[in-house]
């Protein structure tokens, strides 16, 4: 069986799993973390890292993902093991169990907002990015048959 935890990932593990449907075909989610608002003419500083793991292990935990990624350093927080639910995408009552489909249902956070400055450098998309660490999530995903 594949790992449950990310190699090389800091653990932050919520309390709170929950099972995967595992008739479905297993996936991968991508979500930016979207914090600000910058633009063009007036980017805005990425929020720090620490305080978004401090968010989805506190207060926030009831949308926490199974990864924080950082693709501008590569780290990596993870918060849930590989075949539980996680939070970050919202479930419709009475619809799909959209943290749920798939025999895992990876989603993954990437620290990043359109216009972001990172070292006096701004970035509109996260394909501008370093994209440092991707590598391993994607070997990672796709050892649970995701990507």
């Amino acid at each position: 069986m594949p790992d449950l935890w990310l190699p090389g990932a800091e653990r932050h593990p919520l309390s709170d799993t929950a099972p995967t449907d595992t008739q479905y075909a297993p996936r991968v989610i991508w979500h930016i973390t979207w914090d600000k608002n910058g633009t063009a003419a007036k980017p805005a500083e990425l929020v720090p890292f620490d305080q978004l793991v401090r968010y989805f292990t506190g207060g926030g935990s009831g949308a926490a993902p199974h990864l924080l990624w950082d693709p501008f350093t590569g780290r990596t927080a993870q918060f849930y093991p590989a075949n539980s639910r996680s939070k970050s995408v919202v479930d419709a009552a009475g619809g799909t169990r959209t943290n749920r489909t798939g025999r895992v249902c990876l989603q993954v956070e990437t620290l990043f907002f359109p216009y972001c400055r990172v070292n006096g450098k701004s970035y509109a998309t996260v394909r501008d990015t370093p994209a440092k660490g991707l590598d391993k999530i994607l070997a990672w995903a796709r050892s649970w048959g995701g990507a």
